[in-house]
């Protein structure tokens, strides 16, 4: 905001903008509406509009002077006229990222190995309200495709990296989200997850979902964002990358997620050269619909008791919310990270007690 205005004038006369965009970003239309009216004093008369499928900033904008709306177009859609890809992007996490770039006002492309996978659990399906997750991404204002296939196919994701030029003409923020481990088809919650007892087709599916995933991606936009000589991309590690678990489990998960963040580190030299920043998310256990069935839905919204133990690891005290991931991610892939890359972002609640 400092860049946008200057001295304690221009900042009074923003804050009827912040408050409106911030509610924005919330959902919070009604709030957005009324900062639209605040923001109008007495200039002119307009109908203010609720309706959730409409998009309160392009309102807001219709009602702005130019300089009101250079300042909230900057503020409020800083990915405007950029490209973004999210892999994984049908539901929970994935499905989170996608439609914050989509705020911020990038054009996004989805893939998914299963697009109808956001009706298998109870929070996707109430969480997406009958929407496919291009319909949801469009009520953003913003162009969106979706493609369903395996993220790990070197050759699928090479297709869809030139789609995606073939449509926008470049691509500039890519999340590498496709991933998973217990819960995924063919992979149990069990003996199998211990280091000394995996099964080597289990095995071969988790380090394919998250590291071969992430790798194949990365191949796929690196030339793009070379040439572009511009780009960031986000992959998705895991603080059991980072540290172990104390019981053992989850062996496989934790050492594809430990290649995910070190791939991270390397690509990050190699690709630093070209204004092209990699960084890594790592979160902690996280409120997603497939962990809910998991471990079991209370009516406290607490994971029951391996949530309770969960809770004790971290200094926070609760398990993450997609958004608490959502809100890092959104720092990776804009301007305020643009000197940080090769990093790992834990959002952990201060799980982590050691250095990275």
């Amino acid at each position: 905001m400092r860049r946008i205005f200057r001295g304690r004038a221009a900042l009074s006369a923003a804050a009827p903008i912040i408050w409106a965009v911030t509610a924005v970003r919330r959902g919070r239309q009604e709030i957005a509406a009324q900062a639209a009216v605040a923001m109008l004093g007495n200039k002119q008369q307009a109908v203010v509009t609720r309706d959730r499928d409409e998009d309160p900033c392009r309102t807001l904008r219709a009602w702005a002077t130019p300089d009101e709306e250079s300042s909230m177009t900057r503020s409020d859609r800083p990915l405007a006229g950029k490209a973004a890809l999210v892999t994984g992007g049908g539901r929970g996490l994935g499905r989170g990222f996608a439609v914050r770039l989509a705020a911020l006002g990038a054009n996004v492309a989805v893939s998914d190995i299963n697009l109808a996978g956001d009706a298998e659990f109870e929070l996707d399906r109430t969480s997406r309200a009958g929407r496919s997750v291009t319909e949801e991404l469009e009520q953003h204002g913003i162009e969106a495709f979706a493609a369903e296939h395996d993220a790990a196919d070197f050759s699928a994701q090479a297709d869809l990296v030139a789609e995606i030029r073939r449509r926008w003409g470049r691509l500039d923020i890519v999340v590498c989200n496709a991933g998973g481990s217990v819960g995924l088809p063919g992979v149990e919650m069990g003996p199998s997850m211990f280091a000394s007892r995996l099964d080597p087709q289990e095995l071969d599916l988790v380090l394919r979902r998250n590291l071969v995933s992430a790798v194949a991606t990365c191949v796929a936009v690196a030339d793009v964002m070379k040439e572009q000589r511009s780009g960031a991309i986000v992959t998705i590690g895991s603080v059991n990358g980072i540290e172990a678990l104390k019981s053992g489990a989850s062996a496989h998960y934790g050492a594809a997620k430990a290649a995910v963040i070190m791939y991270t580190r390397y690509l990050a030299q190699e690709l630093g050269p070209f204004n092209v920043r990699v960084n890594c998310l790592a979160p902690a256990m996280t409120r997603t619909g497939r962990m809910l069935s998991l471990m079991g839905d209370q009516a406290s919204a607490q994971f029951g008791k391996e949530a309770t133990q969960l809770e004790e690891r971290n200094a926070l005290g609760r398990v993450a919310e997609i958004d608490d991931c959502v809100d890092a991610m959104e720092f990776l892939c804009t301007d305020g990270s643009r000197f940080y890359t090769g990093h790992v972002l834990p959002v952990d609640g201060g799980e982590l007690r050691s250095q990275l």
